[in-house]
């Protein structure tokens, strides 16, 4: 049977096995998917343990999406525009590396919100991996205007480098600046998972749509909690993200895409037992 698994760090409350299985299963695919926590710097030798045991592809979520980047002898052009990866397979014994994060954020919002990106401004937390893999999409959208923002300053600027219409800041010094309003507010720090706030004021979250990437099973994340609570007309969580990306690497490892909305429904309804 074809073995797939997730790495990374958290992974207990992930919901891609129940995904990747759904797909499989009103396809006619046999598989195996697991999860496999992975603290930072040890995916090299996980992913060799993995393939020894007949592994055939990978998830990787937080922190360790810049780490697969590095370890890939072959990359996407997706992989190496978000300079992260979040999908891996292998070529022979060729580690290939693919982000599907961007895209299936896209076509979230796009096609299950119904959001408009289009000359609007958008306002991302976080320069992580999930944060650079949702970039280039996003710029092809054609927003008016996008702003990074990050505890460490120097990394939202290496990803605001990247297209002279992206400008960067730090929590601190974005107080100062005259950048609201905004449309849309993306959380793509992993605060969520670790049921924290970042040190965002308010005032940047009034009337906007936000979404977060990340995701509870069975409640509202603590970002979106707050940023209704702080006058936020709407928010969304990362589920539909979730099922599109796997959507996408599926397609990736089986060579056929599955339908997504039948799955985002069951997740919706608690119904991933």
């Amino acid at each position: 049977m074809k073995r797939f698994a997730l790495f990374g760090t958290p992974v207990a409350h992930s919901l891609s096995p129940f995904i990747h299985q759904s797909f499989a299963n009103s396809l006619g695919i046999s598989l195996v998917y697991e999860r496999i926590l992975t603290p930072k710097g040890q995916l090299k030798e996980m992913l060799q343990q993995f393939r020894e045991q007949g592994g055939i592809g990978a998830n990787i979520t937080v922190p360790l999406k810049q780490e697969a980047f590095q370890l890939c002898a072959q990359l996407t052009q997706a992989a190496k525009e978000a300079m992260a990866v979040n999908t891996l397979y292998w070529e022979g014994e060729t580690l290939c590396g693919d982000n599907t994060d961007g895209e299936g954020f896209v076509r979230d919002l796009t096609q299950n919100l119904g959001c408009r990106l289009q000359d609007k401004r958008i306002l991302i937390l976080g320069a992580g991996g999930a944060a650079s893999g949702i970039l280039k999409p996003l710029l092809a959208c054609r927003p008016s205007a996008m702003v990074i923002v990050n505890r460490t300053w120097q990394k939202a600027l290496a990803l605001a480098k990247r297209d002279p219409l992206i400008k960067s800041y730090d929590y601190e010094s974005l107080q100062s600046t005259h950048e609201a309003p905004f449309d849309f507010v993306f959380n793509a720090t992993s605060c969520s998972l670790q049921d924290i706030m970042m040190p965002l004021a308010p005032k940047w979250i009034e009337g906007v749509t936000a979404i977060d990437l990340a995701y509870q099973k069975h409640q509202k994340t603590i970002f979106q909690q707050w940023a209704m609570l702080h006058g936020a007309s709407q928010s969304y969580d990362g589920i539909g993200m979730l099922v599109e990306q796997a959507a996408l690497a599926f397609k990736r490892w089986h060579g056929v895409e599955p339908i997504t909305r039948p799955v985002m429904e069951r997740i919706r309804q608690g119904d991933t037992l």
